[in-house]
């Protein structure tokens, strides 16, 4: 026996709900998207051409003339300026999430309290694999969300504490990409974004091998590049400003002081060797420059096939106009032709294995990728501390077997926490059961538990759910006849039947329905 959802598409939140064992059409709320989408980004195309100028009639600003060149992504991790600059592309990541969870009235908030809601990560007796699944759940959510904002990929980010473990991290992304498949997230659409440790960079050439996306980050050497680029990888990501900055302030790394003595930038100067050898050799890899740090910075990376400027100067460019007798010349700086005529060494051209990897990262690309794994397990480990602060609902006992309800308020939660199983019906199978209000962060849900008044066990998924309602009380749930105006007895089902769920909200003292079908077919 089971609860079918029939739900009007403006009520539910896109893709956010788990599967759960009834949808109802909502009476009373409906949720929509913070921003809209009024003004298209700026065409993005990649010249074929070499060291040509850009200034045609058409462009009437510096945004204009280098987005001819390379795509321009912006770097955003909050919300207020997808308008603005819309983004082509996004990340999700623990950095995201962590900037969800400070701000509750974000457009993405309810991903992630839907994913607290998930039952089959509530069910998990040990502590860390249930964060882990919460976590997981968060970050396809959310992804899921931002698919539907974006034309292109969606990269969500890989567990960092898994960078040194090639077969751990395969692992997380099949996790993921089925997640993803049960919200109808398709693979052509996402990247899995993983660290490029040797470790990380094999897990990439496995993956790409069964046709899955990867995006390998953290290359701060070209070592690291050609190794990414022999291993098949969809995106190498090089940080530009960190490079540079590790050069301002240390000494001792060969390749850095190499491209010093030949008076080049370091960043500058990785992205081009590195560009060069994916196109020279002809790798399928997308090359993306990010940490630019100023306007010469991405004027130099032209020809390059992705930038991630900050919004700051993406604002620069956008209110400068551009004519021929402007200062800068917008000139494209890598091409194919270009790369055709630059020259490697016979180290440089190695087939890369852990070995030699290790013997070419100098001591910048050690600290620096160092670092950035540091930073991303505690961006990680802040994320899980908070939806474990927020988990589990109230009315809701994790010791407990299968996370019975708490029916007696004054042994573990405060009496104002107990928020009233209502409505008990007989089921097909002789079991009884019970619909009880309760929250997550601000989403009022409904929880369904099918019990013999001793034990007690919680069903799959939400019998409803709706954002920004608060806590849920006096949940009722009962049939009504289509066809006679005499009331039912309240475990009627069946046709000529619909069910109506009443809840009560707390914030408001309102009263609010939604009408819904049962269905007896599925044993729930």
């Amino acid at each position: 026996m089971s609860l079918s959802l029939q739900s009007s598409p403006s009520f539910l939140s896109s893709s956010t709900l788990p599967k759960s064992r009834s949808r109802f059409a909502n009476g009373c709320c409906s949720s929509s998207l913070l921003f809209k989408f009024n003004k298209s980004f700026p065409a993005i195309h990649a010249s074929s051409s070499g060291f040509s100028s850009s200034l045609d009639t058409g462009l009437t600003t510096e945004l204009d003339a280098v987005s001819t060149f390379s795509e321009i992504v912006p770097d955003t991790v909050i919300f207020d300026d997808f308008e603005k600059f819309p983004p082509t592309a996004a990340t999700v990541s623990s950095s995201l999430l962590l900037g969800i969870l400070g701000l509750p009235d974000t457009i993405f908030r309810n991903a992630v309290d839907m994913a607290l809601a998930d039952s089959t990560c509530s069910k998990l007796v040990n502590h860390e694999m249930r964060l882990t699944c919460f976590f997981n759940k968060a970050l396809v959510n959310v992804g899921a969300d931002l698919a539907k904002l974006v034309p292109g990929r969606v990269s969500t980010e890989v567990d960092a504490r898994l960078a040194y473990d090639t077969h751990g991290i395969i692992r997380r992304v099949h996790d993921l990409l089925k997640l993803y498949n049960e919200i109808d997230v398709p693979p052509e659409r996402l990247l899995f974004k993983i660290p490029s440790t040797w470790q990380g960079i094999e897990a990439s050439r496995l993956l790409e091998s069964e046709g899955i996306q990867t995006h390998l980050t953290f290359v701060y050497s070209f070592a690291q590049a050609a190794a990414a680029a022999q291993a098949g990888a969809s995106v190498i990501q090089i940080f530009v400003g960190r490079v540079r900055d590790w050069a301002r302030n240390h000494s001792g790394d060969p390749e850095i002081e190499a491209a010093i003595q030949r008076g080049e930038d370091p960043g500058l100067a990785l992205v081009t060797k590195a560009y060069n050898y994916i196109h020279k050799y002809g790798h399928k890899s997308k090359l993306m420059a990010a940490a630019v740090r100023n306007k010469q910075d991405l004027f130099s990376l032209l020809g390059v096939d992705y930038i991630i400027a900050p919004l700051k100067i993406l604002q620069s460019l956008k209110e400068s106009i551009t004519a021929p007798d402007e200062k800068y010349s917008y000139v494209r700086r890598l091409s194919p032709q270009s790369a055709a005529n630059y020259d490697f060494t016979a180290e440089e051209l190695t087939k890369w294995d852990q070995l030699s990897l290790g013997s070419a990262m100098g001591p910048a690309s050690a600290e620096l990728l160092a670092a950035g794994l540091d930073g991303y397990v505690n961006q990680t480990k802040r994320v899980e501390e908070l939806l474990d602060k927020i988990w589990p609902p109230p009315n809701f006992d994790p010791a407990h077997p299968l996370g019975s309800p708490v029916f007696d308020p004054t042994t573990v939660y405060r009496p104002d926490d107990f928020r009233d199983p209502a409505t008990t019906l007989l089921t097909s199978e002789g079991n009884w059961r019970i619909a009880i209000g309760s929250m997550i962060n601000k989403t009022g849900i409904a929880l369904v538990y099918d019990t013999d008044f001793i034990n007690y066990g919680m069903l799959d998924g939400l019998l409803h759910a709706v954002p920004s309602t608060g806590m849920w009380e006096c949940v009722d749930f009962f049939p009504v006849s289509r066809t006679e105006n005499s009331g039912l007895e309240i475990s009627i089902y069946g046709p000529g039947v619909k069910h109506v769920v009443k809840a009560s909200f707390e914030d408001n003292r309102h009263d609010s329905y939604a009408t819904g079908t049962y269905n007896a077919e599925n044993g729930a």
